[in-house]
């Protein structure tokens, strides 16, 4: 499995088992990394639950998103067989920007799709895309992948990762 960092420990396995024993597929407790703020943490942990509560059996196609995660926001819907380069990624994190500004000052820029929280082509492609799309409009470089284990920003690792999310009452 993967590591991320942790501010307590250099290095914290996600799969706590150890080396050499086959991974099992689930995430064995909570890992957290420091997130900006204690509002930016909420912002994610409510973009994973509405994911979660969107996509109950996770099978659904990666979406770029802008505007701001588990509230407002604007999405494109990347298909299994777009060959986007990237150029044209960045024209389209550029337009979700554009839009997402009449609903909030600062947008973030995200990935949802299926999957483990680990960083794959896709990931590190669009988070290229949306950083350039960002540094652009002159907005914080705010790029995160979501799934529906957790968040993950794929250039510095820190991410969040839930065994059990439930709604908070």
């Amino acid at each position: 499995m993967g590591t991320v960092p942790n501010p307590t420990r250099q290095w914290e396995p996600v799969d706590p088992r150890g080396p050499g024993v086959p991974p099992s597929g689930r995430l064995n407790r909570m890992i957290v990394t420091d997130a900006s703020s204690r509002a930016e943490q909420r912002t994610l942990r409510a973009a994973v639950l509405e994911l979660k509560q969107r996509e109950p059996r996770g099978r659904f196609t990666l979406r770029v998103h802008a505007g701001l995660p588990g509230g407002a926001d604007c999405w494109f819907e990347a298909g299994r067989d777009d060959h986007l380069d990237h150029t044209v990624r960045t024209d389209v994190a550029a337009a979700l920007l554009h839009r997402a500004r009449s609903h909030t000052a600062h947008p973030w820029a995200w990935t949802t799709r299926p999957g483990p929280l680990c960083v794959g082509d896709a990931d590190l492609a669009w988070s290229a895309a949306g950083r350039a799309a960002l540094a652009e409009a002159d907005l914080p470089l705010r790029f995160v992948v979501v799934t529906r284990h957790g968040w993950l920003d794929p250039v510095t690792g820190a991410g969040q990762a839930w065994r059990r999310l439930r709604r908070r009452s």
